[in-house]
């Protein structure tokens, strides 16, 4: 009977000493029970096969302190009607009281910050005695009596139905001790006075032997130590799987290795994954959490849907990463209702099914049997699916009831079905695993609880997420991996530490929190202050220095992630004076792989060796590697391809490409001309950018043509039909009266359509727009009353009803599409006007195209005469017009314009014919910003490698002729 305190080394010293306790415990009876009461799970295992290969051991059972108090207390705690506190239980108590009775908090009680911190801060607090807690409630500060208030008024809830780790602690105290002939307390850390009560309560009935480890510093012979001086976090991950790989080949086994860092991001994501690739088994801190696994995403994301309303954005994001399926058990199109909704102009909140009945409607109108219409349909159906799932944002129901639900949506959206395995990866099998788990157990807290608002259960059950165990893997089985804590206690043959530079090792210390460091202080060493906590990091670091035979620092140089460079952390200097530091340099990824003779993953072999084989001069792509990977094979002849100076299929060159009959537009062979890649890829493949109408403040160019062509065109058509008279004299008061209710109405369509923008700009340019308008209508007005001009058709369209062809001279039949703005007859013969409400193109007599990339104006000239029924050999005088402005530009069609127009539609089809679709973009420039044509520059990152790929193929003679210069300087606006 007794207790008795001995002072150890971590490391071999200390596991000796635990030989030699359980001995003493044990006596001549080796089947003695004894009982080791162990900082962690992992801890425990460790000891115990270290004890298991150095003289055997029986009858010991190897259990923490808050196990070993379950054991002893549990029973008395639940026949008086408790149960252990959870999570979500301790949330919503939190928010409860902080609502109620907060003074300073109650205005952030709802956010999920607030709750966490006052939970981690109410776990501290759970750990002080009575007087202690007292003190603190006189003496702190008012942020801190606050605090403490309202912690005192949750334990007292909790208190009545509840129990956690304290009360567990204080029920074991006044329950017999376990069968046991003694017990060994084996590496304590700092602990709390309620733990300090519970070993003295054992030692009042039987032996206890505390083994308390001194080392709170380097100040211990450590063995030699390996720095590795590295690029980035990245590196360092690999150099750590390289590492493990040498130390496995020597013979040494992965449970007797480890990898730690001191800060969890990046490494715990970018460990995990390289360990995987390199098929390495291990066990411990999990890289990504259960709130990152797609089922958590799910549930979390659909409570949360319409938070703000139920906005397009939201939706969509949440489609884009959890694939759903309507009621009937078919797959969401989500790509295609994305597309779909961003043309009809849906923003959200509210406006679902009225701008999707009026897109469907419009499209009908075009074609009965619109396919677009019937998408249209299909998403009002599912958008009402989805709001009955949700039901109103207001809605408050059991926690039993929001499980179910959650329930549902997941197992329908995930395509869940009985007795059948999910096809999804095994990190996303394991977290709906326990997110089922925690839905069941969330059925059975409606007493407890009472009602929720969807928001509120959202928050409940991240906390419960939160909480989940995160460890993957068995104990002691394959490498650990986590922090620096993991590895304290642990006997280990290799110990890789990730992050040894300064600002890491030893981490920056955190934010104060809820209860600041000087309320903190009062407690006399019982709470942490946050200055403490890079001490305490680094005592774990010195503990598992000492429990390694060997150890592998990792240093990052810099941080590609915010572009910072790092210095060595301080604790290597300090071990420069204990022992031998050996560092290595490795300059970059490339020299590591090139030099390295342990590659840490197979791709990485597959790397050096490529890189070796084109060192040597080889062909690479009949490496076996390429050969096998059928990706990696086409990456390399794509790249051959696109760097050598012959046009081939991966610069744009497809001869074989099926000529297309179907009508071209004046702006598609204007595309062509300008940039042959951006007419293939929205012509031939049909991918356009989408607009986005969150991101527009105002109206957009297009939509402004659209509101100014189609007011215009309502008032031409009153003239057309009889309904107006024609603006001889120039436009009159009942012209301007008809054009101004014609704006008006298309204003309001657009405004409708949702794609006006905000409303404060949009209000400022409607006003504007009219004014342009306006102005167009006395500037026209005196252009018609000078000429005596007569409006003789407005916005018509080529190749409709019959195919509109034009016959070149050289023989070729150009079938057209398009629409002419207008069409007016004066004394010399026809006026083709096209309206511009931006920039013109410049065109003239002496180049009526532009050198072929403003083709409007020609080609709808050329057509006009048919089109009105007039003779062929009718002046065409063609015209485009800036409105709200005398700004004109334009040409009159002789035969000797016609031939240059003839000319350049012959090099155009010519160049589709053959297949020459080569990217032209502009000369890279740091001041032109985003060139048009995004297809060149689909990741706005510049056009820099675009340019060089278009220099190296100009002098290829199927190219030259299209582009019609091999100056790699000349500018193109493609």
């Amino acid at each position: 009977m007794g207790l008795e305190q001995r002072s150890v080394s971590h490391g071999a010293e200390a596991l000796r000493a635990l030989r030699t306790a359980i001995d003493e415990l044990q006596g001549d009876d080796p089947l003695r029970p004894v009982s080791v009461i162990v900082p962690s799970n992992s801890v425990g295992v460790a000891a115990r096969r270290w004890l298991a290969r150095h003289g055997g051991i029986a009858a010991t059972q190897f259990l923490t302190m808050y196990r070993l108090a379950e054991l002893m207390g549990a029973t008395q705690l639940a026949a008086a009607g408790r149960r252990p506190v959870s999570s979500p239980v301790i949330d919503h108590t939190v928010r409860l009281v902080v609502r109620r009775h907060g003074r300073g908090l109650r205005s952030v009680a709802d956010h999920p910050a607030t709750v966490e911190a006052f939970r981690a801060t109410y776990a501290e607090l759970r750990q002080l005695d009575d007087e202690v807690w007292l003190h603190l409630q006189r003496a702190a500060s008012p942020r801190g009596r606050e605090v403490l208030e309202l912690a005192s008024e949750v334990r007292r809830r909790l208190s009545i139905d509840w129990y956690d780790e304290r009360d567990l602690l204080e029920a074991a105290l006044t329950a017999p001790a376990t069968a046991s002939s003694g017990f060994v307390v084996h590496l304590p850390e700092l602990l709390p006075p309620a733990h300090q009560r519970l070993v003295h309560h054992l030692a009042a009935t039987t032996q206890v032997i505390v083994l308390r480890a001194h080392s709170s510093s380097v100040d211990h012979p450590v063995p030699s130590v390996q720095v590795v001086s590295l690029t980035d976090a990245d590196e360092e991950c690999r150099e750590a799987v390289r590492q493990v790989l040498v130390a496995a080949q020597a013979g040494t086994p992965f449970e007797q290795m480890a990898i730690v860092w001191p800060v969890a991001t990046p490494y715990a994501r970018i460990v995990t994954e390289h360990l995987t690739a390199a098929g390495i088994p291990w066990n411990g801190r999990a890289g990504i959490d259960i709130v990152e696994q797609l089922p958590a995403r799910l549930a979390l994301g659909w409570l949360r849907l319409d938070r703000r309303g139920l906005r397009r954005t939201d939706l969509f994001e949440l489609l884009s990463h959890c694939p759903a399926r309507r009621r009937d058990g078919r797959p969401v199109p989500t790509a295609a209702f994305e597309r779909m909704c961003r043309r009809a102009g849906v923003h959200g909140r509210g406006d679902w099914t009225e701008r999707l009945q009026r897109f469907a409607q419009t499209r009908r109108m075009r074609d009965d049997q619109s396919a677009e219409a019937a998408l249209a349909d299909d998403m009002v159906t599912f958008i009402d699916e989805l709001l009955d799932d949700l039901g109103p944002a207001g809605q408050v129901l059991p926690p039993s009831q929001w499980a179910r639900t959650v329930d549902q949506v997941v197992t329908r959206w995930l395509h869940v079905r009985p007795n059948r395995q999910p096809d999804l990866p095994v990190g996303d099998l394991a977290a709906l695993e326990t997110l089922q788990r925690i839905t069941h157990r969330l059925r059975f807290l409606d007493d407890t609880l009472g009602t929720l608002s969807r928001a509120d259960f959202a928050d409940l059950l991240e906390g419960e997420l939160q909480a989940a165990p995160t460890r993957v893997g068995r104990l002691g089985s394959g490498v650990q991996v986590g922090p620096v804590s993991y590895a304290v206690g642990q006997p280990l043959d290799l110990l890789v530490v990730l992050g040894a530079a300064e600002g890491l090792l030893p981490t920056a210390p955190p934010l104060a929190g809820l209860l600041p460091d000087h309320d903190r202080a009062l407690a006399d060493g019982h709470l942490r202050a946050a200055a403490d906590r890079a001490d305490d990091q680094l005592r774990q670091f010195a503990a598992a220095l000492a429990g390694s035979a060997r150890t592998v620092l990792c240093v990052p140089r810099g941080d590609l992630r915010t572009s910072a460079a790092r210095p060595l952390s301080r604790v290597i200097t300090e071990l420069r004076t204990r022992t031998t530091v050996d560092v290595i340099q490795r300059p970059s990824f490339a020299h590591t792989i090139s030099t390295t003779d342990m590659p840490a993953t197979p791709a990485v072999l597959s790397a050096q060796q490529l890189l070796a084989m084109r060192t040597l001069g080889g062909d690479v792509t009949t490496h076996p590697s390429a050969a096998e990977d059928g990706w990696l094979g086409r990456a390399i002849t794509l790249s051959a391809a696109r760097r050598s100076p012959t046009f081939t299929d991966f610069d744009g060159y497809l001869p074989d490409l099926p000529t297309s009959t179907r009508p071209l537009s004046a702006t598609g062979l204007e595309r062509w001309s300008r940039c042959p890649w951006h007419y293939f890829v929205g012509e031939v493949l049909g991918v356009h950018e989408l607009d986005d109408p969150e991101l527009s403040d105002t109206l957009s160019p297009q939509d402004r043509g659209i509101l100014l062509h189609a007011s215009l065109d309502d008032l031409h058509q009153a003239v057309l039909h009889g309904m107006l008279p024609q603006p001889s004299n120039g436009w009159q008061s009942d012209h301007r009266a008809f054009l101004a209710a014609a704006y008006e109405r298309r204003a309001d369509e657009l405004e409708a359509r949702g794609v006006s923008g905000r409303r404060a700009l949009w209000t400022r340019e409607r006003a504007r727009r009219w004014r342009e308008l306006e102005a167009w209508l006395h500037i026209d007005g005196k252009r018609i009353a000078t000429s005596a001009a007569t409006i003789v058709a407005s916005e018509v369209r080529l190749g409709s009803p019959d195919p509109f062809e034009v016959q070149l001279p050289s023989g070729r039949a150009l079938t057209l599409r398009g629409t002419i703005d207008r069409i007016d007859r004066d004394h010399r013969g026809l006026v083709v006007t096209d309206h511009k409400t931006g920039s013109m193109p410049p065109v003239k007599d002496g180049d009526p195209t532009n050198s072929g990339r403003a083709l409007q104006l020609a080609l709808y000239a050329i057509a006009a005469p048919s089109l009105v029924g007039v003779d062929e050999e009718v002046q065409v005088r063609a015209t485009y017009a800036q409105v709200g402005t005398t700004k004109t530009s334009g040409f009159t069609a002789t035969d000797t314009v016609l031939q240059q127009v003839y000319g350049q539609l012959d090099r155009i089809l010519s160049g589709i014919d053959h297949g020459v679709f080569v990217a032209d973009p502009q000369t890279p420039s740091a001041a032109w910003g985003r060139p048009p044509c995004a297809a060149c520059d689909p990741d706005s990152m510049g056009t820099a490698s675009a340019f060089r790929r278009r220099a190296a193929k100009l002098n290829d003679p199927r190219v030259a002729p299209y582009l019609g210069s091999s100056d790699p300087e000349s500018p193109s606006d493609g």
